[in-house]
């Protein structure tokens, strides 16, 4: 009977997870996008903010971190 009681809890969990990771990622990009945006009122060059925006876009990107966990690289 535990299981009967289980299967539901899964299913909430995969549902609300299908639900957040589509807006992580647009939140994601208006971030970076919200941060070139700052840092092209600093006035800095465009190269340097396209380099800047992308380190700050990886630095978000979950596969990333699942790789440095993975292999052990907590820093």
């Amino acid at each position: 009977m535990r299981f009967v009681r289980f299967v539901p809890a899964v299913l909430r969990l995969l549902g609300g997870a299908a639900i957040l990771f589509p807006k992580a990622f647009i939140l994601r990009e208006s971030g970076v996008q919200a941060f070139a945006k700052a840092l092209q009122q600093m006035d800095i060059e465009p190269e340097v903010v396209r380099e800047l925006s992308g380190a700050y876009k990886e630095l978000g990107n979950i596969k990333n971190w699942l790789k440095r966990s993975k292999n052990g690289n907590a820093h």
